[in-house]
């Protein structure tokens, strides 16, 4: 069976890597395990995945150790680097010998990997114990509540065998029941131990008898003799075959079960009546009987001094294969140029010649079909020059279509100017054939001017005869550094230094003199800039006033009150502030149409003291139930539209006037009412006292009687409903006096 760990493993590695590869380089790992990943694995970061949840970077979340958790925690592109495993993991696990899993109660375990990726206890495995009887096979060996015999308990003909297990339950023994007295029969009769107690044996009986080891008894030649009891006592062992030494006889003589074994009086050495590597032998019991056994059966006679085909007859070497065949000899070459004999019990070939090299020439010539042709030629691999101009060896010799020639393939090598004779020729100057030599060029001056001619000098380097030096770019339209990439005017002195525009009024210097079609020119394009009040020289001319061109100075301004009105004029003060002449004060808007406060964005009557105050409308109340407005006539009016409130019995005062009673406008108050009785007759007045309403009516109530009448004022009672003489027990219109009936109201 496949361990579950490897799978689960597998997973946890692709995993992890794929955290690693969002964790740490171009992700930062989060747990996520968010991350994870994750498991996060997260990163992500992160197997989570997300691990890792992934995050940008790698940065700070790495960790200085690796930790066993399937994440990449140190960003080095490996994931649990040094772990046996990662936390979390599971695997089966079983310590018990191997060859018992899967047998009776040895099953697999479990154990988890910590955090430092170490494999924990095994829990819950099954291991080999002992044999117990409960139907378990707890020594593993196949087998159910194997091992347990019969059990005998008691003594005399009290004992009683019993299996000691009987379907995984122990069995107990239970001696039998004793007699009473004991008879000489040869039995313990009474169960004491003793079998006819002063008697041996029972006379005239007979036994078998084994004096040798119990182990032995019955096997092979070993078997029971006879004993016989005379006097009560049992005789000597008579007859009894006990173990003796193992002959080569057929026989199990030692009595182990097996019959000859070992050889018995052979192994020694003996001479066969052959020759050669046969006559060699050994003793061996063969059949019952000891025979001599050659130790060796004939074969090809070999080159090796024996007479391996036992027939003295037959030279050495006779029959060796490789005796009689083309050889070559200690030479370096492959050719076979003779032929192997067997000399003193060793093959030895008779190849004399010298070694044969393989030459330039089309041949096999050492008989060697893997070495190339020519390989041992002496003008192979020679320094050679090819057919350049130059007189530099720059190739060797080779063997091509079995012909010497020079693999020189290079270019003619010139002579540059750099100190060395590049084409091998010491006839030529350095540098006498340098492209570079003796043509126009500029010198080291900041310039492109060419203004000198190249040569090679006693140092192998190519120098300039231009010394003119550095010839500057002026705003001119010309080009005088001769350098075309170079903008006119680029190193002219006068280029970006700050300048005053023509056309402004100020005198600040807000622009750059560049080169402007071979002319100088300001870039100050920004206008004339104001002289404002604030402290500053804004023009840059120190002959200005403070804010004498700032166009908020001498205007009509409003002062530091609540309204907009213009009663003053700004001015320009010391500190570089524009301040207010406006000291009049607030003017607060009234309602009557006007804008007192000179702000048309302030509603008519705004700062008004009399409105929104609370106020009562046109209504018989006196409550403030409205809040006072400007209208758009100028007129102040009221919202009170509620309409009339009445004062209600209730102890409160809803008109507002406290002249008026409590209840004087309720409804409820002076109307007919019914009192505090059973009937429903309007037999009083109601009217207000301490906030309720009360009613007159003290009249009692009033029954319904059996009449035709409403006397309780209830249309839903039935007549007489009330009666007193009504549902009593009653005598009929008979001669008897019995109440026999009961009396009801008819209709």
């Amino acid at each position: 069976m496949r361990p579950r760990f490897v799978i689960g493993l597998l997973g946890a590695y692709f995993t992890a890597v794929a955290a690693s590869l969002a964790g740490c380089g171009a992700a930062d790992k989060t747990e996520s395990q968010d991350g994870g990943g994750g498991v996060a694995m997260g990163g992500a970061g992160g197997v989570s995945a997300s691990g890792g949840n992934g995050a940008d970077g790698g940065g700070d979340d790495c960790q200085d150790e690796e930790v066993c958790d399937g994440i990449d925690n140190n960003c080095d592109e490996q994931v649990d680097e040094g772990c046996a495993c990662f936390e979390g993991q599971t695997q089966e696990c079983y310590s018990g010998p191997t060859e018992l899993l899967g047998i009776g109660d040895c099953q697999y375990g479990e154990q988890t990997c910590d955090i430092t990726g170490v494999w924990g206890d095994c829990v819950g495995e099954g291991l080999p114990t002992e044999e117990i009887c409960d139907s378990s096979d707890n020594d593993c060996n196949g087998e159910v509540d194997d091992g347990f015999d019969t059990i005998t308990c008691g003594i005399g003909v009290c004992q009683v065998t019993v299996d000691e297990c009987v379907d995984g339950v122990p069995n107990p023994c239970i001696p039998g029941t004793p007699a009473p007295t004991e008879t000489c029969d040869g039995t313990d009769d009474d169960c004491d131990g003793a079998v006819d107690e002063g008697c041996s044996c029972v006379n005239g009986t007979t036994q078998s008898c084994y004096t040798g080891s119990p182990t032995t008894q019955g096997v092979g030649e070993c078997s029971d003799g006879l004993q016989t009891c005379a006097n009560g006592a049992w005789g000597p062992c008579v007859g009894d075959t006990v173990p003796s030494s193992e002959l080569c006889d057929g026989l199990d003589n030692d009595c182990d079960t097996e019959t000859d074994e070992n050889n018995p009086g052979g192994g020694g050495n003996c001479t066969t009546t052959e020759v050669g590597v046969c006559e060699a032998g050994h003793y061996e019991c063969v059949a019952t009987m000891l025979t001599c056994v050659q130790d060796l059966q004939p074969s090809a006679d070999l080159c090796d001094g024996l007479d391996n085909d036992c027939d003295p007859n037959t030279p050495d070497g006779s029959g060796d294969p490789g005796i009689g065949i083309p050889c070559d000899g200690p030479d370096s070459d492959l050719c076979e140029l003779g032929m192997t004999y067997c000399d003193q019990g060793m093959p030895k070939c008779d190849d004399d010649a010298t070694s044969l090299v393989d030459l330039c020439d089309g041949l096999d010539n050492d008989c060697d079909v893997a070495s190339p042709d020519g390989s041992e030629d002496p003008g192979v691999n020679v320094p050679c020059d090819g057919l350049d101009s130059d007189l530099c060896v720059e190739g060797v010799f080779v063997c091509n279509n079995s012909k010497l020639e020079c693999n020189d393939n290079t270019i003619s090598t010139i002579d540059l100017c750099n100190g060395m004779d590049d084409d091998c020729d010491p006839a030529s100057a350095d540098g006498s054939e340098d492209p570079a030599n003796n043509q126009p060029c500029d010198g080291p001056d900041s310039d492109l001017c060419v203004e000198g001619i190249s040569s090679c000098d006693a140092m192998g380097d190519i120098v300039c005869s231009d010394n003119t030096g550095d010839t500057f770019d002026l705003c001119g339209g010309g080009d005088e550094d001769c350098d075309p990439n170079s903008i006119d005017g680029s190193e002219d002195p006068a280029i970006n230094q700050p300048c005053d525009g023509l056309q402004d009024s100020d005198l600040c210097e807000e622009g750059i003199i560049s080169c402007q079609g071979g002319n100088l020119s300001c870039s100050d394009n920004t206008g004339s800039t104001l002289d404002l009040c604030g402290g500053g020289d804004e023009d840059c001319d120190p002959a200005s006033a403070d804010g004498s061109e700032d166009p908020e100075v001498n205007q009509a301004c409003d002062g530091p009150d609540t309204d907009l009105c213009k009663e003053g004029t700004s001015s320009c003060d010391a500190t570089g502030n524009i301040v207010c002449s406006d000291n009049t004060g607030s003017t607060v808007d009234l309602c009557g149409g006007g804008d007192e406060d000179c702000d048309p964005a302030s509603a008519d009557g705004s700062e008004d003291p009399a409105v929104n105050q609370a106020c009562d409308g046109p209504d018989s109340d006196l409550c403030n139930e409205g809040v006072s407005s400007c209208d758009a006539m100028g007129d102040i009016v009221c919202s009170d539209n509620t309409g009339s409130t009445l004062d209600l019995c209730g102890g409160g005062d809803e008109d507002c006037d406290p002249a008026s009673a409590d209840g004087s406008q309720d409804p409820a108050v002076n109307q007919s009412c019914d009192g505090p009785d059973t009937d429903l007759c309007l037999e009083g007045t109601s009217s207000c006292v301490n906030g309720d309403i009360v009613c007159s009516d003290n009249t009692g109530s009033t029954v319904d009687l059996c009449g035709g009448g409403d006397e309780d004022c209830d249309p839903a009672s039935a007549d007489g409903s009330e009666d007193p003489a009504v549902n009593q027990s009653c005598d009929g219109p008979d001669s008897d006096l019995c109440n026999e009936g009961v009396s009801s109201c008819d209709a």
